[in-house]
């Protein structure tokens, strides 16, 4: 039951809610129709619960007796039983103690607002109904209610719940003392049979000699409106699969229409009319975008919806139900049109590639695992490495075999890098000096006699040499040297023999093997 103190509660159920919302005679919130108690609902009582009750026994002034004591010591409730300061402190500091807020919220879950007395009651419709109404509290109050009793065990005993040995010189919880069968629980044990929730306060109602919270203990004796919350009294009400309903509030969660005699479907356990099912719950169909009615069929796959007649192959719209089919990229096929259209085709057998299968994809083009072969070997080429030769797949052997670059020095493969000279094909280190066998691949060499030298070993076994100092006259470019019947020298060393003047651009003489200017030829003479 919804209280006026609930407005504006969180839910902990749901992320849409905004803040309960009462509706006018449900249970849930009108917003989110999440039930009140998965929203932060909590008691407000300013009476003791067994006076709002009613509960007209001595068990009634023992509890107030026992909130007065807790209220001394700054707590909200303290059971019945505890007689001396060390047994408060004790049992406060057992896990069973509840805190504040937590025993809130059990008041108000295991002692219902609408079930403490009859003028909670909301919907008794007639006087027979107001009279059951009585008699069950009247059974309730007087003869089942009960509370529980903290002491300290004596001797050793058994727990009711739990079978276990309660150690002596413990507290445990037993059964108020006009009970007729003394029962005695561990604190943590003392709980509903049916929810197994701790008894909150210790307040509890016998039925068939097992203990209840008063929500539990009611389901034994009447029914519960699922929609209301409110017991029911009425000698005639609704039940629908494991639901049981007032007359007027077995209606459609959605609109409230009322279900009484009237088809409806169930829609995360609620009850809706065929109206709202059609037109608020129904699926999409995926293919026309409209609602699938209750009254057709709706075909489902990979959460997606349609109705039968939409469920075709989008390609040559065969209807596919019943049938095999594919859905890709959101659209529907038969196997044929999929095998024809959409699967891809070997290259080579012009076949299709099913899902799943082994494929060889290279440059565009789609092979199965088989038929990827080398064109020379006709061997398949699997997984191995290949090289293309003239748009040609060729496998690695073959191509070493046949297309590779031989070294035209020691005619073993070129595999990486390598040089190319004279169209000829060289490894860096097969490519050197004919004389002195270092590598020419990456500096200036010369040709002579059809073999590569060095530029030092050109220079010292081909190049001209100076008749003054005998050292090679090199080929570089800016190099300028004196040429004269078969005798060259250096333009530095072209100086007459005698006084070593330069001869460079002037007249000169030979005689006797020595170049001489004019002057030291006529002194010679």
């Amino acid at each position: 039951m919804a209280l006026k103190q609930d407005i504006g509660l969180s839910c902990n159920n749901c992320s849409n809610c905004t803040g309960f919302k009462i509706h006018g005679w449900r249970k849930t919130c009108d917003k989110c129709k999440c039930a009140v108690d998965k929203h932060d609902i909590f008691d407000e009582s300013t009476l003791p619960i067994l006076d709002e009750m009613k509960v007209d026994k001595p068990i009634s002034a023992e509890y107030k007796e026992a909130l007065a004591v807790a209220g001394k010591v700054g707590k909200p409730w303290l059971p019945v039983g505890l007689k001396n300061k060390n047994m408060i402190e004790e049992f406060i500091l057992n896990k069973a103690y509840p805190n504040l807020l937590k025993r809130k919220k059990c008041l108000r879950l295991q002692i219902p607002v609408q079930d403490r007395c009859v003028e909670k009651f909301n919907h008794l419709g007639t006087l027979a109904e107001r009279e059951e109404a009585e008699k069950f509290l009247l059974n309730r109050n007087n003869r089942d209610i009960g509370l529980g009793v903290v002491r300290i065990s004596d001797e050793h005993m058994n727990c009711t719940e739990c079978h276990t040995n309660i150690k002596p010189n413990t507290l445990c919880v037993t059964n108020e003392q006009t009970s007729a069968v003394k029962q005695f629980w561990h604190l943590e044990c003392f709980k509903c049979t049916s929810c197994q929730e701790l008894l909150v306060d210790y307040i509890y109602a016998s039925y068939n000699q097992k203990l209840y919270c008063i929500r539990h203990y009611a389901k034994n004796i009447r029914p519960r409106c699922s929609e209301c919350d409110e017991l029911i009294f009425s000698v005639e009400y609704i039940r629908a699969g494991d639901n049981e309903f007032h007359l007027n509030h077995f209606a459609c969660y959605i609109c409230d229409a009322s279900l009484s005699k009237q088809s409806y479907l169930q829609h995360k356990g609620f009850a809706t009319c065929i109206q709202c099912y059609n037109h608020e719950l129904s699926n999409k169909c995926v293919k026309c975008s409209k609602q699938i009615s209750c009254d057709s069929k709706d075909l489902s796959y990979n959460n997606n919806h349609w109705h039968s007649d939409c469920f075709m192959c989008s390609i040559c719209n065969k209807n596919l139900e019943g049938n095999q089919f594919l859905y890709l990229n959101e659209l529907l096929y038969c196997v044929n049109c999929h095998q024809d259209k959409i699967l891809p085709k070997c290259i080579s057998c012009d076949r299709p590639i099913e899902n799943g299968a082994k494929m060889i994809c290279f440059d565009e083009k789609n092979w199965h695992f088989n038929c990827f072969n080398c064109k020379d070997c006709k061997r398949p080429i699997g997984n191995d490495s290949f090289v293309q030769q003239d748009k040609r797949s060729i496998c690695s052997k073959c191509f070493d075999a046949k297309y590779a670059k031989r070294c035209a020095k020691c005619e073993k493969l070129v595999k990486e890098g390598g040089i190319s000279y004279k169209n000829q094909s060289y490894h860096y280190d097969c490519f050197n000096c004919a004389n002195c066998k270092c590598r020419i691949a990456d500096t200036k060499f010369l040709v002579k006699n059809n073999e590569n030298y060095c530029k030092v070993c050109c220079d010292r076994l081909f190049s001209t040499r100076c008749k003054k100092c005998t050292k090679p006259i090199t080929g570089d470019a800016i190099c300028k040297y004196i040429s004269f019947e078969d005798k060259n020298w250096h333009v530095g060393c072209f100086n007459c023999d005698k006084c070593h003047v330069s001869l460079v651009d002037k007249g000169f003489f030979n005689k006797d093997n020595d170049t001489l200017c004019p002057n030291c030829s006529s002194s010679c003479q």
